[in-house]
């Protein structure tokens, strides 16, 4: 894969129901909803981050998909809030698919 190429970028939906139902609810409860805001806007800044360069970002060794190496990237907000997105890249579509969110408490 051309390293300088920008890829697309997909959120399986187990990756978005996971967000809805585990991270943003630990966020309101835990954190000012200004708060909540701007690591919401900060962590899918990270995603969209993966769009360049993502086969840099280090391998998830725990995890295997068939045909495509497991990575994952970590967002961090101050000494309170991890995330490991965990992703892979679909060299067919030319794009990373985001297929997990851990929370890291």
């Amino acid at each position: 894969m051309d390293e300088g190429k920008r890829l697309g970028i997909s959120l399986t939906d187990s990756c978005l129901l996971r967000f809805k139902q585990e991270i943003f609810p630990y966020l309101e409860t835990y954190f000012h909803p200004n708060r909540v805001v701007k690591i919401v806007d900060e962590l899918f800044e990270k995603v969209n981050s993966l769009m360049v360069m993502p086969s840099r970002r280090a391998l998830e060794k725990s995890l295997t998909r068939e045909g495509a190496e497991v990575r994952f990237l970590i967002y961090k907000s101050g000494d309170q809030f991890e995330l490991k997105i965990i992703f892979f890249i679909d060299q067919l579509e030319n794009k990373v698919i985001v297929t997990d969110f851990f929370l890291r408490k």
